[in-house]
């Protein structure tokens, strides 16, 4: 498998568009079966980064990917147990990972970066994008976020780079309710423009350039199907929680600039809409308890749900003032029967937090044969990457002997019917079919696929 994808990387893809690669096979958690014995995942994609495939930079690299991811089993919950989700007449159940979504400032492994003065590159830039571009579906908005703190911001010193990364096991699209007056987004969008990192920044930014901007004033969803579309039109449009650590016990450095990120965030999540709770300097436990105690209340009411924790981190844990947690075992309480007053609601997670010790260096702007952006000084060698996974992280994926895999074969059913559409929004109907349509036969057992999306434009098939 790692000569395969060698071989294939040191080709010449200057006359390609894309590169694909769908592998089929016994996994786990960041691991790949050969038939002999593992490789990492990470080990095969390397192979397509920055300068071992200088003929793919800046162009979609697309995994697609069916295997184990684990061993655990998603038990599903009962449709009828759910409060006031959308009435679906089948299936019985829907997988207990459905309709969670993780943006995260920075990829698996590396440094987020935070301004001591002005905020994190990818807080300010995701409150900016949100205003801006609030009637578009959610993925749009986030890779065009994605697409910001990719060409535009650098370390005034290291000149390292960032790429957000976003996970999704959504089953539907996105679109945030009503329509703000064109003046206060006008106001808002030149509020931030103000409020933007200077050209060499005390601490660790540089921005190079500012893209131009339209706001997008369409209150209605175009081109949708209902059944594909989150309803919002609930009471509420939902509660948004923020957790801002900014002074540690134990012994982390002080997080300056968060303060910055969290008056950014709680603005732009009222002006969404959202009831902000504003939650500072919280331990590990007493981050667990907000959550628990928010998991616990009625949202029946509510669209939606959102949390945006600011932190120290490392790969899969978040830090409170005095120790760190598994991510996971602050997002459970919103998973199943755990808040059945949210399921098949979307729940939205957003983490400024380093996941590793990693720096992008990035990569200089002359070995670059993508679309030319004359100002753009360095590209990060995690952007334009897409993983699609069949199932969750630490799950089992599903195949029947005959038919083949839930997931490949939604895949393969739901491209052809859909290729005219954006990829995320093709994925999320996969997503979609596989929760919807599939049980094990003998176990009741069900699956989400998982989505890991590091592009930094939209992508469609050529026609």
């Amino acid at each position: 498998m790692e000569d395969a994808i060698k071989e294939v990387s040191e080709k010449d893809h200057s006359e390609n568009a894309s590169f694909i690669c769908v592998i089929l096979s016994h996994g786990d958690e960041n691991k790949i079966y050969g038939i002999d014995d593992y490789t990492d995942l990470h080990k095969l994609t390397g192979f397509l980064k920055g300068t071992k495939c200088k003929s793919l930079i800046g162009k979609p690299k697309l995994f697609f990917i069916q295997a184990c991811r684990g061993q655990k089993f998603d038990d599903g919950v009962p449709l009828r147990d759910c409060v006031d989700a959308d009435p679906t007449p089948s299936p019985p159940k829907l997988p207990v990972e459905a309709d969670f979504l993780y943006a995260y400032g920075t990829a698996k492994g590396y440094y987020a970066w935070r301004n001591e003065e002005k905020g994190s590159w990818f807080i300010q830039t995701l409150c900016e994008k949100l205003l801006e571009l609030r009637n578009q579906e959610l993925m749009h908005i986030l890779t065009s976020v994605n697409r910001k703190v990719a060409y535009e911001f650098e370390s005034s010193q290291g000149q390292h780079k960032e790429i957000p990364c976003v996970t999704s096991l959504l089953t539907k699209l996105f679109y945030f309710p009503k329509t703000l007056p064109q003046q206060r987004i006008m106001a808002d969008e030149k509020q931030l423009k103000n409020d933007q990192p200077s050209s060499l920044d005390s601490v660790d930014v540089a921005q190079i350039t500012m893209e131009d901007r339209s706001v997008k004033a369409s209150s209605t969803v175009p081109g949708t199907e209902d059944d594909c579309v989150y309803k919002m039109d609930y009471g509420n449009v939902g509660r948004c929680v923020i957790i801002n650590n900014k002074t540690f016990t134990s012994g982390l450095e002080t997080r300056l600039g968060t303060d910055v990120d969290q008056a950014a965030l709680q603005k732009t999540f009222e002006d969404l809409g959202y009831k902000v709770d504003v939650h500072n300097d919280l331990t590990k436990n007493q981050m667990k308890s907000v959550l628990k105690e928010v998991s616990e209340e009625d949202h029946s009411q509510n669209s939606s749900f959102v949390c945006v924790i600011l932190s120290h981190g490392t790969d899969d844990k978040i830090h409170g003032t005095d120790k760190s947690v598994k991510l996971d075992s602050l997002t459970e309480y919103f998973k199943g029967k755990e808040c059945l007053s949210l399921f098949g609601k979307p729940k939205l997670f957003f983490l400024q937090a380093c996941r590793g010790k990693k720096f992008d260096e990035g990569l200089d702007r002359d070995v670059l044969e993508a679309s030319p952006l004359p100002t753009r000084k360095k590209l990060p060698v995690e952007a334009d990457f897409l993983y699609a996974y069949a199932t969750a992280p630490g799950h089992v994926a599903w195949r029947n002997h005959e038919k083949g895999s839930w997931f490949i074969q939604s895949l393969c059913e739901i491209l052809p019917k859909h290729k005219h559409r954006e990829l995320m929004h093709i994925l999320i109907r996969v997503n979609r079919k596989v929760a919807f349509d599939y049980e094990s036969s003998k176990t009741k057992q069900k699956e989400i696929p998982c989505i890991t999306c590091m592009l930094t434009k939209e992508f469609y098939f050529p026609k």
